[in-house]
């Protein structure tokens, strides 16, 4: 197998026109320590791959956060229970730890509103 030279100049061109960021941001740091380590190819790709897929997924949440519209910093520790007397904190709490979601069930919220059910009413 011949030793094959890489077009530095082309190849973060070509990362680009295919769309890949991550690799182009990356590739030259795991390059590094890929030949320093002696990974196979196949590692190599997987570890630029995994940056990729991790990255896309991070401005994947961050764009949809962005389309919500909700406001910022709100979390259920600065939900502010006494101001909606029939949101039981415990009930809520237990609604979060997500079990609902891995057996697949339903959940709907139904109130008037700005009740806070989304997390952007100026209640919360």
């Amino acid at each position: 197998m011949t030793n094959i030279e890489v077009d530095q100049h082309k190849l973060p061109l070509m990362l680009t026109d295919l769309r890949l960021p991550s690799f182009h941001k990356h590739w030259q740091d795991i390059a590094i320590q890929s030949d320093k380590e002696g990974w196979s190819a196949a590692r190599f790709l997987a570890v630029l791959a995994e940056y990729e897929l991790a990255e896309r997924d991070t401005r994947r949440i961050q764009r949809h956060l962005n389309a919500s519209n909700l406001l910022g910093g709100k979390t259920l520790a600065t939900f502010n229970f006494k101001r909606l007397p029939n949101v039981k904190k415990a009930q809520v709490e237990a609604l979060s730890a997500g079990d609902w979601i891995d057996a697949r069930a339903n959940l709907i919220a139904i109130g008037n509103s700005g009740g806070g059910k989304t997390g952007s009413s100026p209640l919360c």
